[in-house]
């Protein structure tokens, strides 16, 4: 019936615990599987995945010769047999009896193509079902980042999520943004029946980001890919001529702010720890955000508040270059080497000797 497909890559430690709180759950159940694509790990994740292989009849896994992102997102997946897959996180846990809250959920409303699974920190524990017309619908109420941007939320038909990602290297590779997989969702069941369950589902193993986390994100550009949020949004618009033009305020939500607040805040950022000119092409692609924004209000204060900072921002820079350059005038005017005067002194009443030490200390003069 369900799958769990879990892409991996230099993990090893966070695996195992991830493995095993999926295998508690499904360890004595029939139609139920675990797969895990390996993206050409390096730290003996390899080893760990054939003990499991050796251990369960339900897990499989698959091992990527060579690693490329994204990679192991599409194996993964692609490995699933059931109706459903449950795509899920290495660093991640499933929390206990969730398995069994989200069968029940299928069992009666066997309509859905999708459903989130909310996380820990992020429930309301209302153990209530939020229905939706179609995906969408879902997005434009929650948050489209928020619904589908985290991997262990994602609960969907495995044909329509085999489907979704063959489009995983385009949103990834060409349009770059730092959500392919939730592009890939919204082009395949954007009209499709969905839902959110808000209860504890899906834990995280970290509370705070380790330095190895921050490193990973790093390592794939991710503050500079998040502009191109915009970018996969046109894209999908594009490739879907039925999807909305404009959406309202909350599709654009993620977490406690919405994307252009976090695109004004990287700027920020980014200018505090250069000081110099930010790009031009970063303020365009939050000024196109805002056209995507269906209220005229809101959208007006997106561009309000962009101009705001970046007038701020440029008034800044020429006063730190004002800054600099009277600098360079002092020091030329006061410490210049033009400054020095050179001897021998311009007074002639000084007598001039040469003193030399001999052995025992004595001085002796020398006209």
């Amino acid at each position: 019936m369900l799958t769990f497909a879990i892409p991996t890559w230099n993990r090893v430690a966070q695996l195992r615990v991830c493995i095993d709180s999926i295998c508690d759950q499904i360890k004595d159940r029939n139609g139920f599987y675990l797969v895990v694509c390996d993206n050409a790990s390096t730290d003996g994740t390899g080893q760990v995945l054939a003990e499991y292989s050796r251990k369960y009849d339900f897990f499989s896994y698959k091992t990527l010769k060579v690693m490329r992102e994204g990679a192991s997102w599409i194996e993964s997946v692609g490995m699933a047999k059931t109706e459903l897959t449950w795509t899920f996180g290495d660093d991640d846990v499933l929390r206990p009896n969730a398995l069994d809250k989200v069968l029940s959920i299928f069992n009666k409303h066997d309509d859905l193509y999708y459903l989130h699974a909310t996380q820990t920190g992020r429930t309301n524990n209302s153990k209530k079902l939020y229905k939706a017309i179609d995906f969408l619908d879902l997005c434009e109420t929650y948050g489209w980042i928020d619904i589908c941007g985290f991997i262990s939320s994602n609960i969907c038909r495995t044909q329509e999520l085999v489907e979704a990602y063959s489009n995983y290297y385009h949103y990834n590779d060409t349009v770059r943004s730092i959500f392919p997989a939730a592009a890939c969702l919204l082009e395949a069941i954007y009209d499709r029946p969905a839902a959110l369950y808000d209860d504890d589902l899906v834990g995280l193993q970290e509370e705070e980001q380790s330095d190895e986390t921050l490193r990973r994100w790093k390592l794939i550009d991710s503050t500079s890919r998040y502009f191109f949020t915009v970018d996969a949004i046109h894209e999908l618009m594009r490739r879907v001529p039925t999807l909305n033009r404009t959406f309202p305020p909350s599709f654009f939500r993620y977490h406690s702010y919405h994307l252009w607040d976090r695109h004004l805040s990287d700027l920020t950022a980014e200018f505090k720890l250069t000081r110099k000119k930010l790009p031009e092409d970063a303020w365009a692609k939050i000024a196109s955000l805002a056209e995507l924004v269906s209220e005229g209000e809101v959208r007006k204060g997106i561009l309000s508040a962009m101009q705001t900072k970046r007038q701020i921002i440029d008034k800044l820079i020429r006063a730190e270059n004002s800054l600099d350059q009277s600098l360079q005038i002092n020091e030329t005017e006061v410490y210049g080497h033009k400054n020095v005067n050179i001897l021998p002194p311009p007074i002639r009443n000084v007598s001039e000797s040469y003193v030399l030490e001999n052995v025992s200390g004595a001085n002796v003069n020398r006209e």
